[in-house]
């Protein structure tokens, strides 16, 4: 069975959890709208779903900004109802102009997309023969806020217990995987290269959605940007590393095992240890022996020394949100 499970990056990967976490907050969403006894919970959990990120970071990470799009797009829409309930316009005409204006100032914003979503929520609420359109809006209203605010408390919750959730544990376990592509570069056989592939796409995949998750600005952006791009160095290295004549193997193999010091070095510094990086960093340089070595070494001790600085003017993960949003 867990041979199966193995087999399968769903399991693999952790994806489980990340689709328990969304599960729940729905959950959540839907028993808290029943039991304030609200009559349509099916708009808390859509709430929840457009607020929601089946991984915790990416839901923190741009989630203020998609709760404050919810939210703000909710009260537009109930302004809206209101300015139809004192016969300002129809329902038609208030609405198409309101979600056209909410569309035209949040096309380059995405995660401010979803205020003419729910505006438009909000505005089709026909109502019912003994209820207002006006009072529907305002039900509907409050159970936007409580899919939202349950998303954004699965989020919270997730993140706080999981490490794995927190942007520089996942940087740090990138680092040590890239060590062990650079140190085995000269050596690795076939089988031992694609399993470290594997590893190493995994966790790019997981930077990614940490990356999709990030406020556009933000420092936290910027760092896990600069990771992948350090990913990208180290694929390169490794590489031309592993197509050196027999005649400089010997000479390479210690080049590539500078680099993995290096690397699990930074990795160390990002898990809270005391150590300075710094020295093993600058040893890179004395590696560029030849024009590619030259190329390659430089290069990754730029991005490990521009990765120690932005690391730091994040701040450690466990030590509280490192999320920013602008």
């Amino acid at each position: 069975m867990k041979a199966w499970l193995d087999r399968r990056p769903f399991f693999r990967e952790g994806h489980i959890w990340h689709g328990l976490q969304l599960a729940l907050s729905v959950v959540l969403a839907y028993a808290v709208s029943r039991s304030f006894g609200l009559p349509e919970a099916h708009w808390a959990v859509m709430s929840a779903l457009i607020v929601s990120r089946a991984d915790a970071s990416a839901t923190l990470g741009a989630g203020w900004q998609r709760l404050a799009a919810t939210l703000g797009g909710a009260l537009v829409g109930l302004a809206g109802a209101g300015l139809v309930h004192v016969h300002v316009g129809t329902a038609e005409s208030v609405t198409l102009v309101l979600v056209v204006i909410l569309c035209f100032a949040t096309a380059d914003r995405i995660g401010w997309r979803s205020s003419a979503i729910t505006a438009l929520i909000v505005m089709t609420a026909a109502g019912r023969p003994e209820v207002s359109p006006l009072t529907v809006a305002g039900l509907r209203t409050l159970e936007i806020a409580v899919g939202a605010g349950a998303a954004m408390l699965m989020a919270w919750l997730a993140y706080r217990l999981s490490v794995t959730a927190r942007p520089l544990a996942v940087i740090s376990a990138l680092l040590r995987q890239l060590a062990t592509q650079a140190e085995t570069a000269v050596d690795a056989d076939a089988t031992a290269r694609e399993s470290n592939g594997v590893a190493l796409r995994a966790a790019l995949r997981r930077l990614g959605e940490m990356v999709h998750g990030a406020a556009p600005a933000s420092q936290q952006r910027k760092l896990l940007l600069l990771t992948m791009r350090l990913a990208q160095d180290v694929g390169w290295l490794a590489r031309q590393a592993s197509t050196a004549a027999p005649d400089r193997r010997a000479d390479t193999r210690a080049a590539t095992a500078a680099a993995a010091v290096a690397l699990r070095a930074a990795a160390n510094r990002l898990d809270g240890a005391s150590e300075t990086p710094a020295v093993v960093i600058a040893a890179l340089g004395s590696q560029a022996g030849d024009a590619w070595r030259a190329d390659a070494f430089l290069t990754l001790q730029d991005d490990l020394r521009k990765l120690m600085h932005l690391s730091a003017a994040v701040g450690r993960g466990d030590q509280g949100s490192t999320f920013t949003v602008t």
